[in-house]
């Protein structure tokens, strides 16, 4: 499985994108500028969100075992992140990912619907640990 996010539209504030996997677009993203990860290649792992009642991917460096990882997220991170629902980057106080259908730069709508499909289509389980491994890429 061939998993990237390009982004494409990147300012000091946001960093717009897409979800591709094995070269299909599954959906939009946002990052907040400040607090997104750097280019390269990283490790998915699913992480329970007790807010939205399901496991969620999150992301981390590829040397780090994601079973010994908090089960949140540093907020001045700038290794590890969540792949989240939500509607912009602007009020993001941490390291995520946004997913859904971009509107215009810095806003998705329809981000539990792109979420679901990520997480249905990424089939990740927190009994059976794999190395799925992620590329973030800036065009």
């Amino acid at each position: 499985m061939i998993i990237n996010i390009i982004r494409t539209h990147i300012t000091p504030r946001i960093a717009d994108g897409s979800i591709y996997i094995n070269h299909e677009k599954i959906c939009d993203t946002i990052e907040s500028g400040p607090h997104r990860l750097p280019a390269g290649t990283y490790q998915l792992f699913p992480r329970k969100n007790r807010l939205l009642g399901m496991d969620i991917p999150a992301v981390c460096p590829l040397d780090k075992d994601p079973k010994e990882l908090q089960s949140t997220i540093d907020p001045n991170s700038t290794t590890e992140a969540w792949i989240t629902a939500g509607n912009g980057a602007y009020a993001l106080k941490g390291p995520t990912i946004i997913v859904g259908e971009s509107c215009f730069p810095g806003v998705v709508i329809h981000s539990m619907k792109a979420l679901t499909t990520l997480c249905k289509k990424l089939r990740l389980r927190r009994r059976h640990v794999r190395k799925v491994l992620i590329t973030i890429t800036e065009k």
